[in-house]
């Protein structure tokens, strides 16, 4: 079986020499290049066709996103599994379908299991999106508290803390796991705008729903069933969003 072959791409030579000690374990996989920049990146996936490409994030030219939209020009573009220090970046990252996202300094236990989550979708032809460790990960580190103001109050909630949000009107209200309902002034639309796009989804014009708690989508009632814990929110979707959910089920949730 053909190894599979890999580029490195970083700006920092002790970065580039960790990564290759970390491979040096996975025979079945050959650096055929190394980069310090981003032109000469580009021009080496362009023409040596890597299967894998370790991509730093920051550059001292540049960030690297910049040139990730030219790969989708070549007739093979390759899996990206970013290195970072700064995991501001992770958001972005996934939403370009990366294969996996590290944390330097890197552990041996993590480069193996980015190596893993590859080999695990080529072997299925999967196309690359959120697997199960990955949407733990970003979960982890976007949970940041949203400001909720009232006309009494401010709270501070985490999303996940959110099961759905309903419109009323010019409000919108904050149906809560536990159970409790907060109204706010923040139309929905710009609510939508602040909150995890990869974990809410809007079912109908007047409903978002935490994607993290959907059990179940009934084609023929056109509703969607939540499951908290042990009681269940029945919602109503609206029949052009059925399929668009049945998509972003089928991207997001493994």
């Amino acid at each position: 079986m053909p190894k599979i072959k890999t580029i490195i791409a970083d700006d920092e030579s002790i970065a580039r020499n960790i990564l290759k000690e970390l491979l040096l374990k996975h025979t079945d996989i050959e650096i055929i290049a190394e980069t310090d920049t981003l032109a000469d990146t580009f021009h080496k996936v362009a023409t040596l066709q890597p299967n894998i490409l370790f991509l730093d994030i920051q550059f001292k030219e540049g960030n690297s996103f910049s040139i990730i939209k030219d790969f989708n020009e070549l007739t093979q573009s390759p899996d990206i599994i970013f290195t970072t220090a700064y995991d501001q970046f992770a958001i972005d990252a996934f939403r370009i379908k990366a294969i996996d996202y590290l944390l330097k300094p890197v552990t041996q236990e993590d480069f193996d299991n980015a190596i893993c989550h590859y080999k695990e979708r080529r072997n299925q032809k999967l196309t690359p999106g959120f697997i199960p460790e990955t949407r733990r990960f970003l979960e982890t580190i976007s949970d940041k508290r949203i400001a909720i103001s009232t006309r009494t109050s401010e709270h501070l909630l985490r999303p996940h803390e959110i099961l759905y949000i309903t419109a009323d009107g010019p409000y919108s209200d904050f149906h809560l796991l536990n159970g409790k309902n907060i109204c706010t002034s923040i139309a929905l639309k710009s609510l939508t705008e602040i909150l995890p796009d990869y974990m809410f989804f809007r079912i109908s014009r007047s409903t978002v729903i935490n994607t993290n708690y959907l059990n179940e989508i009934n084609h023929k009632e056109r509703t969607c069933h939540l499951m908290p814990k042990e009681k269940e929110v029945v919602l109503d979707i609206s029949k052009t969003r059925i399929q668009e959910l049945k998509s972003f089920m089928n991207q997001y949730i493994k």
